[in-house]
């Protein structure tokens, strides 16, 4: 099973309740062994360790996060089957819990989408604690089924910048990926499409 985002948490929730549910418990890191803290060995000896316990072991639905020094092929392999993105990892680094570190670069697509605007609304509504965003009425073409999709959510726009809603024409989104509902990942609005019929602005 896998999920993104939101939706992936609230997946995990509904199938650790069924007795054959669809989990499986992919490992990335070992931080604690035989009682003892190891966060302040490197990456790498910390991966060492990870990999001497599954050693011979085959544990039904148990397994370790795949790596390579081949980046550009698993990035290429992950984001083409759906996934994310990876993370980049220096192996000599340390773990810091709650900390952000250069160490380790999470590696996401930026992608390009055509939508059409259906509905809206041109308020400012805060997205998190740094952004703004519109909640839009989009409809597109599924990048990878092709399926039509019909979706209403929030889409950033560029801070104390303005946004005037027109509900017909296309409009062109960056978004990090598309979640089983058709939701998308962090999309931000870029601009409208320059051939674009003017139905009505708000």
């Amino acid at each position: 099973m896998r999920r993104h985002g939101h939706e992936g948490i609230q997946a995990v929730f509904t199938e650790r309740k069924r007795p054959h549910g669809a989990m499986a418990l992919v490992l990335f890191d070992v931080l604690q062994l035989h009682g003892k803290s190891i966060m302040r060995e490197a990456w790498r000896d910390r991966r060492k360790r990870l990999e001497d316990l599954f050693d011979g072991r085959q544990l039904q639905r148990v397994g370790i996060v795949p790596i390579t020094d081949d980046a550009a092929r698993l990035y290429e392999t992950w984001v083409g089957m759906g996934g994310e993105g990876i993370v980049l990892k220096d192996p000599t680094s340390l773990y810091r819990p709650g900390e952000r570190s250069p160490a380790w670069l999470k590696l996401k697509p930026k992608l390009t989408l055509e939508v059409v605007v259906t509905g809206g609304s041109a308020a400012k509504i805060a997205w998190g604690d740094w952004g703004e965003a519109v909640m839009l009425e989009l409809a597109y073409e599924h990048p990878r089924s092709g399926e039509p999709v019909h979706i209403r959510q929030a889409v950033r726009v560029a801070r104390d910048q303005p946004f005037a809603l027109e509900i017909g024409p296309r409009a062109e989104l960056v978004y990090w990926g598309v979640m089983p509902s058709g939701m998308l990942r962090h999309p931000l609005f870029v601009r409208w499409s320059s051939d674009r019929p003017k139905l009505r602005t708000t």
